[in-house]
């Protein structure tokens, strides 16, 4: 209700101010609600449900997933955080990453962009919903309500969410959702879960390779490399530091929104450990063992206080990712490459009337692939495949790429990525090997093609 609440009374201040607020808040946020929202937005069902189950099965050594995201929005926020907020000083810049890119690789290179990260937005945005259509339909099985019903259901909240605030109210109801977070997880069950727990058992309910960090599980190394090489151009980190009144804020917000998620995934491996103390066989989904902990006699009130903060938890990544989706699909597909005439009203009017068919995409999606984590890795290992080396080159070495070679890189990253995706030829991790192919591709076509440098990028 909370979600709904801030939406409506932002719709108005979106429809006076235009795209520039419904996508980045007219870059005017101030340190405290975008930590909130840096945290929030991070946190999501993959670095709690997903993690707490696929931990569950694994051993600890799963925490590198978690490692693998915040390392590289930390690298991402540190190096480039101050670069990134400096140039969108100027007016209607960094609406997306695509405006970046647009200034090295041409229209051409924003449409590719605009088309993957799309991509990306919709399969994260799926687990969410699959997180919160599991969370729901465990809650409400005594009312028939299935997971596919409960995914819709959530998607609709997300929809409206996005639709009327844009940024303004996401990052506000990240604000009230992170409160209901940490103290639902963050404090009350760890509390709960200790005094369940018989003396000098916490670490001693299985074989030691539970406890074994070396990550020798194929599945789990490939899916921390596929988070961390996405993480390096997370465009929630793009968006966050875009937001903010001033480069100082942006790199702070950051940084402490990424530490307060290094501290959640320590939370969430205590809260693994003790699971596994205290219930040694579960059973059945993964995603859902969690949930399964909380309702097995657990106090009426807590189980509700502890089920509200884990749909927060979710919700507040759904909202983020889907509205990246639809500034991805409005900004860099409609707006700067079909129609660049277009007025600011026309803009923001196809963003709100693009979100709700765009966000039926994840839905679907999430009723095709019901696993949080595995779903959401359909985009990251794409995404940081295609868009990572080019990305960085642009900030970092503008005069040394070429358009072609940035297009390429994106090209050829991606596929390369999704060949070994599909393929299971070799046990490196996808997401390298196609980080990898796509920073060769740059270097040796922008070698050959180095006299394209200073041609004008519109020709691409």
């Amino acid at each position: 209700m909370s979600i709904i609440v801030v939406s409506a009374l932002l719709s108005k201040r979106v429809k006076q101010k235009g795209i520039e607020e419904f996508s980045v808040s007219s870059k005017s946020l101030n340190l405290f609600p975008l930590i909130c929202s840096v945290a929030a937005s991070h946190i999501g069902s993959g670095l709690s449900l997903g993690l707490i189950g696929m931990m569950y099965l694994d051993g600890v050594q799963v925490i590198w997933i978690a490692i693998g995201h915040f390392s590289g929005a930390l690298i991402y926020t540190l190096v480039l955080g101050k670069k990134i907020r400096k140039k969108a000083d100027a007016s209607g810049w960094g609406i997306t990453k695509g405006d970046l890119l647009e200034e090295h690789y041409g229209r051409k290179g924003r449409f590719l962009f605009g088309g993957i990260a799309a991509w990306e937005r919709i399969a994260v945005t799926s687990g969410q919903l699959v997180a919160a259509g599991v969370l729901l339909s465990t809650i409400l099985a005594q009312f028939n309500i299935n997971l596919t019903t409960a995914t819709i259901i959530v998607g609709a909240l997300v929809i409206i969410n996005v639709s009327f605030g844009g940024l303004s109210a996401v990052i506000w109801a990240d604000v009230i959702q992170m409160f209901i977070m940490v103290l639902g997880i963050g404090l009350l069950l760890p509390i709960i879960l200790t005094t369940k727990l018989e003396p000098g058992t916490l670490m001693a309910a299985t074989d030691a390779g539970f406890y074994n960090l070396a990550p020798t599980n194929m599945v789990v190394l490939g899916t921390a490399a596929a988070w961390f090489t996405s993480a390096l151009a997370n465009q929630t980190v793009w968006s966050r530091i875009v937001s903010a009144k001033n480069a100082k804020t942006a790199v702070q917000a950051n940084v402490i929104g990424s530490v307060v998620g290094i501290a959640w995934g320590l939370v969430m491996v205590y809260i693994t450990f003790a699971i596994k103390a205290i219930y040694p066989n579960i059973q059945g989904n993964p995603d859902s063992f969690l949930l399964n902990t909380i309702l097995d006699g657990f106090p009426i009130v807590i189980i509700g206080l502890i089920m509200a903060a884990l749909l927060a938890n979710i919700l507040s990544t759904a909202n983020t990712v889907l509205l990246h989706a639809v500034m991805n699909i409005t900004h860099d597909l409609y707006n700067k490459t079909f129609k660049r005439n277009a007025s600011n009203e026309e803009i923001l009017t196809f963003a709100k009337i693009s979100t709700p068919i765009i966000g039926i995409a994840p839905a679907i999606l999430g009723i095709f692939i019901p696993k949080i984590i595995e779903v959401q890795n359909l985009g990251y290992n794409f995404y940081g495949a295609a868009i990572t080396a080019p990305f960085w080159a642009s900030m970092l070495f503008p005069n040394k790429v070429t358009p072609i070679a940035g297009f390429s890189a994106m090209i050829v990253g991606g596929s390369v990525s999704l060949f070994f995706y599909f393929t299971d030829l070799t046990m490196i991790p996808n997401a390298i090997l196609g980080v990898v192919a796509s920073f060769i591709t740059l270097l040796i076509v922008s070698k050959f093609t180095k006299g394209t440098i200073n041609e004008n990028h519109q020709s691409l």
